[in-house]
């Protein structure tokens, strides 16, 4: 029974990538209108200003990461899927698109654990998603994410050049 959960929540598999590249193919749609009208709500993040990094560059500046959104010292134990050249978030359903159609995918960003918990009660909850859709961490596992179809920002095969050669041959721009 609660597998039959998990698939329904799976958006996408291994088994849908060639069926999601003849359908890009076909859609007539650039790379990034494709991604948009398959998503799930991509979500604007509000990055630190330069004059906010620096006020809050010295608070926990001992942690080795920085949080996106606020400058401050984190963990890097929370984390997001930062898309469209650097000012939106993607559902971890969606990660699938962003690594097989470009769409900015810029991997994994931090988010201090104060501001995901800001950022869930202001932006997510109010519009019915789920924070687990959202961000990467412990405290962060969607259910399908065990399902061993599933495909996140790590398991597109291949190198990185691999990846961009599939990229431009499905959007028509390889030579």
């Amino acid at each position: 029974m609660n597998k039959e959960k998990n698939m329904d929540k799976l958006k996408y598999t291994k088994a849908s990538v060639e069926e999601l590249k003849n359908e890009f193919k076909n859609s007539g749609q650039s790379s990034d209108e494709f991604i948009e009208s398959k998503s799930d709500p991509i979500l604007d993040v509000p990055h630190a200003t330069w004059e906010v990094w620096e006020k809050n560059e010295k608070i926990n500046w001992k942690f080795g990461d920085r949080c996106t959104h606020c400058g401050r010292g984190a963990t890097g134990t929370v984390m997001y899927h930062l898309v469209f050249g650097g000012s939106s978030m993607a559902s971890k359903k969606d990660s699938l698109l962003f690594s097989l159609f470009g769409g900015g995918d810029m991997a994994l960003y931090c988010i201090g654990s104060t501001c995901a918990k800001k950022f869930t009660k202001e932006v997510l909850k109010p519009q019915g998603l789920d924070p687990k859709d959202y961000f990467w961490g412990k405290d962060y596992i969607a259910d399908y994410e065990n399902d061993p179809n599933y495909l996140g920002i790590q398991d597109v095969g291949g190198t990185l050049e691999d990846q961009w050669e599939s990229h431009w041959k499905t959007s028509g721009n390889y030579e």
